[in-house]
Protein backbone atom coordinates (compact mmCIF):
# COMPACT_ATOMS: atom_id res chain seq x y z
CA UNK A 1 0.00 0.00 0.00
CA UNK A 2 1.58 3.64 -1.29
CA UNK A 3 1.79 6.08 1.52
CA UNK A 4 1.31 9.37 0.23
CA UNK A 5 3.56 12.23 1.87
CA UNK A 6 2.71 15.66 2.50
CA UNK A 7 4.91 18.80 4.01
CA UNK A 8 3.41 22.07 5.50
CA UNK A 9 5.03 24.83 5.70
CA UNK A 10 4.59 26.57 9.13
CA UNK A 11 3.81 29.96 7.01
CA UNK A 12 0.75 27.78 5.52
CA UNK A 13 -0.44 26.68 8.91
CA UNK A 14 -0.09 30.83 9.65
CA UNK A 15 -1.87 32.30 6.76
CA UNK A 16 -4.74 29.32 7.66
CA UNK A 17 -4.91 29.82 11.71
CA UNK A 18 -4.88 34.14 10.82
CA UNK A 19 -8.11 33.94 8.52
CA UNK A 20 -10.23 31.62 10.79
CA UNK A 21 -12.36 33.53 13.46
CA UNK A 22 -11.46 32.82 16.87
CA UNK A 23 -8.30 31.31 16.30
CA UNK A 24 -6.71 33.48 18.35
CA UNK A 25 -8.50 32.48 21.34
CA UNK A 26 -8.03 29.18 20.50
CA UNK A 27 -4.28 29.71 20.20
CA UNK A 28 -4.46 31.39 23.44
CA UNK A 29 -6.55 28.56 24.79
CA UNK A 30 -3.74 25.70 23.76
CA UNK A 31 -1.45 27.77 24.88
CA UNK A 32 -3.18 27.92 28.53
CA UNK A 33 -4.36 24.30 28.60
CA UNK A 34 -0.40 23.35 27.84
CA UNK A 35 0.62 25.28 30.11
CA UNK A 36 -1.86 24.56 33.21
CA UNK A 37 -0.64 20.43 32.30
CA UNK A 38 2.85 21.53 32.56
CA UNK A 39 3.77 20.71 29.17
CA UNK A 40 4.31 24.28 27.55
CA UNK A 41 3.87 24.47 23.66
CA UNK A 42 5.67 26.05 21.06
CA UNK A 43 4.02 29.24 19.44
CA UNK A 44 4.25 26.96 16.19
CA UNK A 45 2.60 23.56 17.85
CA UNK A 46 -0.19 25.63 19.30
CA UNK A 47 -1.07 27.77 15.77
CA UNK A 48 -1.00 24.37 14.25
CA UNK A 49 -3.29 22.41 16.80
CA UNK A 50 -5.67 25.63 16.87
CA UNK A 51 -6.40 25.40 13.15
CA UNK A 52 -7.29 21.84 13.47
CA UNK A 53 -9.12 22.81 16.32
CA UNK A 54 -10.74 25.73 14.55
CA UNK A 55 -11.66 23.60 11.28
CA UNK A 56 -12.51 20.39 13.21
CA UNK A 57 -9.90 18.32 11.71
CA UNK A 58 -7.54 16.24 13.02
CA UNK A 59 -4.18 16.61 13.07
CA UNK A 60 -2.00 14.22 11.49
CA UNK A 61 1.32 14.62 12.87
CA UNK A 62 5.04 12.40 13.66
CA UNK A 63 5.47 14.06 16.76
CA UNK A 64 2.25 12.83 18.83
CA UNK A 65 3.86 13.71 21.79
CA UNK A 66 3.75 17.29 21.43
CA UNK A 67 0.13 17.39 21.03
CA UNK A 68 -1.30 14.47 23.11
CA UNK A 69 -2.01 16.25 26.37
CA UNK A 70 -4.62 18.42 24.27
CA UNK A 71 -7.91 16.98 25.48
CA UNK A 72 -9.92 18.39 22.53
CA UNK A 73 -7.33 17.51 19.46
CA UNK A 74 -8.05 14.22 17.51
CA UNK A 75 -4.66 13.34 16.26
CA UNK A 76 -3.54 10.60 13.70
CA UNK A 77 -0.07 9.32 13.26
CA UNK A 78 2.10 6.35 12.90
CA UNK A 79 4.63 6.88 15.12
CA UNK A 80 5.50 3.95 18.03
CA UNK A 81 6.12 6.86 20.71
Amino acid sequence: MATARLVVDIDVASYISSGILNSRSTWAAVRNESTQKGRPIKSADAWIAATALVLAAPLVTNNPKDHRHLDKLQIISTATE
